[in-house]
């Protein structure tokens, strides 16, 4: 069974916070991310550290879409974890 977690990230744009999942099975995977800032890198961090995990645990991101505060940390969490990114091109 998957557990999925909505992680509400924010974001320095006035369109506020975005969601972000937490899909939790055999392994951890995330969609979306949140936009490449401090605030919202803390703010998954501190969501991930409440699960038991680390940003180091993800496996795979999904990427619904390339909107900055959607994928903006796609990079940071690849360098961390090693995780696999899927996107539509």
């Amino acid at each position: 069974m998957t557990r999925i977690t909505r992680l509400s990230i924010p974001t320095p744009f006035p369109v506020g916070p975005v969601n972000c999942y937490a899909l939790e099975s055999e392994s951890l995977a995330l969609v979306d991310t949140g936009p490449n800032d401090t605030a919202a890198l803390e703010a998954l961090e501190r969501s991930f550290d409440s699960l038991g995990y680390r940003l180091e645990d993800v496996e795979l991101v999904i990427l619904t879409h390339q909107h900055y505060d959607h994928c903006g940390l796609a990079g940071e969490i690849k360098r961390r974890s090693g995780a696999d990114i899927a996107a539509h091109a």
